[in-house]
């Protein structure tokens, strides 16, 4: 993905995308629409750290393997028919009010991965 320009709100802007595979498949195809709420994030990033112009590469699968078992994450728009993304516990340190920090799980909806 390509951020072009940040909205002065800082919230939204344009942007293209190129897919690894079938890029001319897909391009045009709102079904493989980037999630909102990720596109938020990029253009709010971007203009955080100055970086309109940047180009950002992202995927849809990540697969974590270890000696005894692996797990295989799925962000996608549109994956055999249907939209598909998954969930993961993440681990969030937490600060109350009086400076305390303490480690939350929750779980997430993973939008991609960047």
């Amino acid at each position: 993905m390509i951020i072009h320009r940040v909205n002065v709100d800082g919230e939204s802007g344009h942007h293209s995308q190129k897919w690894m595979s079938h890029d001319k498949q897909k391009q045009g195809d709102s079904r493989y629409n980037l999630y909102p709420d990720l596109l938020w994030v990029a253009f709010r990033e971007t203009m955080r750290n100055g970086l309109t112009g940047c180009k950002i590469i992202g995927f849809t699968d990540m697969k974590i393997e270890s000696n005894k078992s692996s797990c295989l994450y799925r962000a996608r728009p549109y994956f055999g028919g249907n939209i598909w993304y998954d969930f993961a516990y993440v681990e969030f340190v937490e600060h109350d009010v009086n400076g305390n920090n303490s480690q939350k799980i929750y779980p997430s909806l993973i939008l991609g991965f960047m």
